[in-house]
């Protein structure tokens, strides 16, 4: 009970029980971790964890993140970390 849940399934949204199609041990990837590669000499490459603005924002991994919550992650509306995450998608990946 290290994060605080007594089963991470419950916190995870199935309940009692994961998805019966589910194989036995078989763990979730929250988010694939992901290397940029430097563009110049002298950089070093950057990784980050994909999905982490879409979950942070709560919007559904695939769909595309509205303007307005983007904006709102970017002014700060959303807290610390969506800010964080925004202005590494635009500087970085750019979003738009």
């Amino acid at each position: 009970m290290e994060n605080g849940y007594k089963d991470m399934s419950s916190h995870l949204g199935w309940g009692a029980d994961p998805p019966a199609n589910m194989p036995k041990g078989h763990k979730i990837k929250t988010g694939m971790k992901k290397t940029i590669e430097p563009q110049k000499k002298g950089q070093k490459p950057i990784s980050f964890k994909q999905g982490g603005l879409h979950k942070t924002l709560g919007v559904k991994a695939g769909e595309k993140i509205p303007q307005s919550k983007f904006n709102a992650a970017l002014s700060g509306k959303e807290g610390k970390a969506a800010k964080k995450k925004a202005l590494f998608a635009k500087n970085v990946l750019h979003h738009k």
